[in-house]
């Protein structure tokens, strides 16, 4: 399916209450940064949005929140991955009724296919149930070490699966990220999901990019991309030392409880990660903070000209 993800699309916290509720009001919030920020789109329920710590009704309350929030100004990818296929094809034929722009789908962390056609019977099943909406594969070795080749998955499922329109690429391997992207003279869409390897993927040819820091230092990313576009490689490159920075120091105390408080930049407050996964200790929050806000300014001190910032539209066409 020829369908292309353009810019930068946060992989977005679900908020939550003290006591673990979803905080649905904060929505809202997070969507209007977004907008604000200059960022294409919203990956709903994924890693970041704890996904497998939710329950089915709660994830298609939070989809249905962001379709209802978003105002046409962001582009909708709702993540229907579980481990138990009859959940997966709900999401999805949920997903696909509402105002989405794309469906993407993990494998099954339990069970996982042994095979490239257990694995297309799966993604089919979603596919079909998805309807006529593009659908990306996600691709995260670290949370499903498949042994199945990626390659391989592509060229079978390109002529059994219609609306496949690409692949969300958690990876660090670049020999295969730019094989997948070639593939049938780049038939398929490779959105690149690892936020700190960034200038590497556009250097490899990327368009578009998943990912939560998204969330709250988009402009570092469009001052990247900018650079990028601009062959000031010198500047580029400090700015993504300054990226790894920012992920060495939400490390700490865990990306996912982490990235949560850093929504406090932007005065928005997405409560804690639900359990198992502990909150960031309320003693160091603000030190956090301020680390991070430091590196921030730093970067935006560096003399990067924005008339190449990473900008796209609701349905992905490069502006």
């Amino acid at each position: 399916m020829n369908h292309k993800i353009y810019g930068l699309v946060a992989a977005v916290h679900t908020p939550m209450h003290e006591d673990g509720q979803i905080n649905f009001d904060v929505i809202e919030k997070q969507a209007e940064l977004l907008i604000e920020q200059n960022v294409s789109g919203a990956f709903v329920c994924g890693s970041t949005g704890e996904a497998s710590s939710l329950t089915i009704g709660e994830r298609k309350a939070i989809l249905q929140r962001w379709c209802d929030v978003s105002n046409h100004q962001l582009s909708i990818i709702a993540h229907v991955g579980q481990t138990n296929v009859n959940d997966v094809w709900e999401l999805a034929r949920h997903a696909s009724g509402l105002n989405v722009d794309a469906i993407s789908t993990t494998g099954p962390v339990v069970h996982q296919p042994q095979t490239t056609d257990e694995l297309i019977r799966y993604c089919n099943i979603v596919a079909k149930a998805a309807h006529d909406k593009p659908l990306y594969y996600y691709h995260s070795p670290n949370v499903i070490s498949s042994n199945v080749s990626l390659i391989d998955f592509l060229i079978q499922a390109k002529n059994k699966i219609p609306n496949l329109a690409g692949v969300k690429f958690n990876d660090q391997d670049f020999c295969l990220y730019q094989r997948c992207a070639s593939l049938f003279n780049g038939y398929f869409d490779i959105p690149f999901a690892t936020d700190e390897l960034l200038l590497s993927a556009l250097s490899y040819g990327a368009s578009g990019a998943v990912g939560s820091l998204y969330n709250y230092v988009a402009e570092i990313f469009h001052r990247l991309h900018s650079a990028y576009k601009l062959n000031d490689m010198h500047n580029a490159r400090l700015i993504s030392l300054r990226i790894l920075d920012i992920v060495d120091i939400l490390k700490r105390f865990g990306v996912l409880a982490s990235g949560k408080k850093m929504m406090l930049l932007h005065d928005i407050d997405c409560g804690p990660p639900r359990m198992p996964v502990s909150p960031v200790p309320e003693n160091v929050i603000e030190s956090l903070l301020e680390d991070i806000t430091s590196i921030i300014e730093d970067t935006c001190s560096l003399p990067v000209t924005d008339d190449a910032t990473f900008l796209c539209n609701t349905y992905g066409k490069e502006k």
